[in-house]
């Protein structure tokens, strides 16, 4: 195995290197307390890694993401949302029998839904749906303890579209849809209407399957620490929700919308650039910590955009946008180009969702690619995670 060379106060301390299967090399610095009585520095954890993980994996160069090794480009166009989600959670794609086994287990069953919230008494007209799920989320949790893995699993799965659909319909629902589809079931659910177009749930899919998984982030850590505790499938997955709910990560799909709408004309664009420039505004949807060009993902939003809505005024703003981004210097230079968040909030508004529900939808998604990173930590019996700190106080 090859090693590192640590050398201070002429000691030499060594330290094995970690090769991963695509050529990225990490230092073990485990010992490095241990031996050294030094604390590796990385603010941001932007050089660190802090497990070993098969799931997913992004490559910068190729500009694109693979789910168990498979490009997310041929899987978004050939799988459905059930198909992937086993894929990500188990590590192989189903054979029939294992997907037909799987989607059994999952059950959208509003009426279960309404006895867990029998004598909740809560009004959830006025309260914003983020707010709304996890008011709801934490009731289900005091009433519900599965402790068999597999079972919360499809638990937590059937149980996120329901609260979903519960929520846009203010707990009025009177009616409920199924069908043999997870996704239209759920859409038809959410609407409240039999009649969502094909198009409505093949759109909201490829967005599913596009926001599941995107290896270490914010949101994935968190469920990652709260797991190493010995904590729950649920609990951790609710630490997940509070952590993309900040709008420097999951809370960006809506920010961007929000910041389109502020844009009434081509001055404004200009003034608006020149302020991000001169550091007085803030811009979503640009720039990433992993990639240093534009996402293949965002390129698939984008082309579904320009496909089904290219005359949106919208859309046209943050194309105008975008092109003044990608040939001006500023952003070229500290190599900031639209991300997946960009175009997603414009495709989910046309397609008739709710601004303030954008972020229930990235959760929806990014629940998959939770319990997978929480299963594969749970079974690699992993170590407590207990940073360290530089103290500089007296």
């Amino acid at each position: 195995m090859e090693h590192i060379k640590l050398i201070r106060d002429n000691k030499i301390y060594n330290f094995d290197l970690i090769k991963g299967s695509k050529n990225n090399i990490g230092i073990d610095f485990c010992s490095l307390y241990e031996k050294t009585g030094l604390l590796s520095y990385d603010s941001g954890l932007k050089s660190t890694a802090i497990c070993y993980s098969s799931i997913s994996h992004i490559d910068e160069a190729k500009r694109t993401l693979f789910y168990r090794g498979k490009n997310i480009e041929k899987l978004i166009d050939k799988y459905g949302f059930l198909d992937i989600a086993r894929l990500l959670i188990y590590g192989k794609m189903p054979s029939h029998k294992a997907y037909t086994e799987f989607s059994n287990k999952i059950n959208l069953d509003y009426s279960y839904l309404n006895k867990l919230l029998v004598g909740a008494d809560i009004d959830i007209t006025n309260i914003l749906p983020i707010n709304s799920l996890k008011i709801l989320l934490s009731l289900v949790i005091t009433k519900n303890s599965i402790q068999n893995t597999q079972d919360a699993i499809t638990y937590i799965i059937s149980l996120m579209p329901m609260l979903i659909s519960y929520i846009a319909n203010k707990g009025k629902n009177n009616k409920k849809y199924a069908s043999n589809d997870y996704i239209e079931t759920f859409l038809q659910n959410y609407f409240n209407s039999h009649n969502v177009s094909p198009l409505t749930i093949n759109l909201i899919q490829k967005f599913l399957i596009l926001h599941m998984e995107h290896g270490q982030n914010a949101s994935t850590a968190t469920v990652e620490l709260i797991e190493s505790t010995g904590n729950t499938p649920v609990n951790s997955i609710f630490g997940g929700i509070l952590a993309l709910e900040g709008k420097k990560h999951g809370g960006a799909i809506e920010q961007a919308v929000r910041m389109f709408e502020s844009i009434n004309s081509y001055h404004d664009m200009l003034k608006f650039i020149k302020k991000v420039k001169d550091k007085k505004q803030y811009i979503f949807g640009v720039g990433h910590r992993i990639y240093k060009t534009t996402d293949l993902r965002t390129d698939i939003i984008k082309n579904l955009c320009i496909k089904h809505f290219s005359s949106d005024p919208l859309f046209q703003k943050a194309n105008e946008l975008e092109k003044l981004i990608i040939n001006d210097e500023y952003f070229i230079e500290r190599k900031l180009y639209p991300n997946i968040d960009f175009y997603s909030g414009i495709l989910l508004k046309n397609l008739g969702i709710e601004t303030d529900m954008f972020l229930l939808f990235f959760i929806l998604a990014r629940t998959v690619g939770w319990l997978s990173h929480w299963k594969e930590m749970n079974e690699n019996r992993g170590h407590l995670i207990r940073p360290r700190q530089i103290y500089i106080g007296n």
